[in-house]
């Protein structure tokens, strides 16, 4: 599971961090980044303490594909002979992220500055090896945790209201490293008498913008409070214990009345930075509401937001319907626009969700009153946490806006300095108007950030309903209208997920498998070959489904180092999990 948040400077310490470390005599100690064990484990931060690495420090930058340098500062260092990314050199110390496939056992270290060897020394790695950030970066004290839901640091609340659904436990999540590989991670919480209980470890995962650290996310206790302490075992091995404090919660489980269901393709952030090539079809929307659990009658209504992927022509999508008889309606950006019904576009981001009506929240709109502030009054009056939304009635004038170049490098609509003519389409509707307004509510950053963009709770599209005008809505002053809330369980985030496997290198020819093992369609990529940081090949694929693996054979001749697989290289795709996108092949 990928965990989805931005931890914005909270890892200041670890990968980057300048530490003094006591030698003992030796030439070179390889420690684990958070708590300075003597063991590391594959993919987690490491530190190297020593003597004459570099003549001046430097900080590694992270490449296209999100990786960082194996030379830096003239420096490189080879565990068992494999290539580390460096995230941090001086002097004395370097930083760095432990090769994928290093052996577990005592490998050896090997550090080169311009390629003159002038330490060495061995790393203990097995294949767990759980350490915990600290906010000084010592390994100890306050631990580097933060609000699944708000991104907030300590202290924590043990219920989070934002969260969606009728689960408001809290969710923390624990900076650490060394866990990735482990088959069973569990956590223990210790409060100031000394006494212990376990608690639930929902996820743990690489975090997706920081090389090295891990993600641990773990459900807060309800009937504990104060200052705690928390460690983490992995596979057996103990981490090192962090602080938080934590004010207890005396509010019962509620009795929830049935939440609809949401599913997200891909999301506004990966849309955002430039994710067009991983895609839903509207058949593949359709099927997925109508096999949700929760969806009990197909009058149930279907709303939500989207766009598509045609080059200089995505548009908006307006969920519309219900879930027996669900519609994707889109708003064409060519000159004058149209409003049509989608077929078989691609769809890089669309969020379809299926309300309740048993559960509905309505209430009549003000007239002369903007629509998005009266929404927002009634869901946090409800304290709702995730909610989808449909307005029926009478506006003028509205403000909308039709998306028509999004970029593959990225579009930057969240930038307020940057002009948004070269990728919106501006309207303005001052006729009165019957419309139909579609889109969600959310309260929480992190989910903020799946449907809509992070600090902006509501998002809205719409379309009148004669057909003639259609799009994301900016704004809508009511002449008058009904407004219906939908709450909703956490939306399921559907994404496509690379990997290569049926990896064989015989007679110079290299022969593999790349699957697409997640929810959608990747309809390009590309797949490369390295060996000794040199491209012997690179292949593009088009049109992976979910479910369909493409079979790739190369002639790559003799290598004297072992060859490095990768799909989609360059983080073209933003994935599910975007760490299982590279197979190591040793040289017969």
């Amino acid at each position: 599971m990928s965990l989805r948040f931005s931890l914005r400077a909270t890892v200041a310490v670890g990968l980057l961090a300048s530490v003094a470390f006591p030698l003992l005599g030796q030439s070179l100690a390889v420690r684990s980044s958070a708590n300075y064990g003597e063991t590391v484990s594959p993919g987690s931060a490491a530190t190297l303490f020593g003597d004459g690495f570099a003549d001046s420090a430097a900080v590694g930058a992270l490449d296209r594909a999100g990786r960082l340098p194996t030379r830096l500062a003239g420096v490189e260092v080879l565990l068992d002979g494999r290539a580390a990314r460096l995230a941090y050199v001086s002097a004395g110390q370097i930083n760095l992220v432990v090769p994928a496939h290093t052996a577990e056992g005592v490998v050896a270290v090997e550090v080169l500055h311009d390629e003159q060897t002038v330490a060495q020394g061995t790393a203990t790695v097995a294949g767990s090896a759980p350490g915990l950030f600290s906010a000084d970066g010592s390994g100890a004290g306050t631990g580097l945790i933060l609000n699944e839901a708000t991104y907030a640091r300590g202290p924590f609340a043990a219920q989070t209201p934002e969260i969606p659904g009728c689960d408001k436990r809290s969710r923390l999540t624990l900076l650490a490293t060394g866990v990735r590989q482990a088959a069973e991670t569990t956590a223990t919480v210790e409060d100031a008498s000394g006494g212990t209980r376990t608690v639930e470890v929902e996820a743990a995962a690489a975090s997706e913008q920081y090389p090295g650290v891990d993600e641990v996310r773990i459900v807060a206790p309800q009937d504990v409070g104060g200052e705690l302490s928390v460690r983490l075992t992995a596979d057996g091995r103990e981490s090192n214990a962090v602080s938080f404090s934590l004010d207890p919660s005396d509010v019962p489980p509620p009795d929830c009345a049935a939440l609809g269901e949401a599913y997200v393709y891909n999301t506004v952030s990966d849309l955002l930075a430039g994710d067009l090539w991983d895609v839903a079809s509207p058949d593949q929307v359709f099927t997925d509401l109508a096999s949700a659990q929760a969806i009990s009658q197909g009058d149930w209504p279907v709303n939500g937001v989207g766009t598509t992927a045609l080059e200089a022509r995505n548009g908006e999508v307006i969920a519309a319907g219900s879930a027996g008889a669900p519609e994707l309606v889109w708003a064409d950006p060519h000159f004058p626009p149209t409003v049509r019904t989608l077929s078989d576009e691609p769809i890089p981001f669309v969020g379809v969700a299926a309300g309740n009506p048993a559960s509905a929240i309505s209430a009549e709109a003000d007239p002369g009153r903007p629509i998005h502030e009266q929404i927002l009054e009634l869901a946090r009056e409800h304290n709702l946490a995730f909610a989808s939304i449909r307005v029926e009635g009478r506006f003028a004038p509205v403000s909308y806006s039709v998306a028509h170049n999004l970029l593959k490098q990225g579009t930057p609509l969240t930038d307020p300095t940057v002009d948004k003519a070269p990728f919106q389409l501006f309207f303005t509707a001052d006729a009165s108007a019957e419309w139909q307004l579609s889109g969600f509510y959310a309260a929480a950053a992190n989910i903020q950030e799946l449907v809509s963009v992070r600090g902006a709770p509501v998002h809205l599209h719409g379309f009148q309903l004669d057909r003639s005008r259609a799009g994301h809505v900016g704004s809508a002053t009511v002449e008058n209208a009904v407004i219906r809330l939908y709450p909703l369980a956490a939306p399921k985030v559907m994404e496509s997920d690379l990997t290569v496997r049926n990896v064989s290198l015989a007679d110079g020819q290299v022969s593999l498998e790349v699957l697409n093992q997640g929810a959608g369609t990747v309809t390009r990529t590309t797949v490369q070959g390295r060996s000794a940081d040199a491209v012997v090949f690179q292949a593009e694929l088009v049109d992976l489904v979910s479910g369909q693996a493409q079979t790739v054979s190369v002639q790559v001749g003799d290598l004297s180092r072992e060859l490095v697989l990768e799909v989609d290289p360059f983080n073209d795709v933003l994935e599910s999990d975007e760490f299982n996108n590279v197979e190591a092949v040793p040289t017969p």
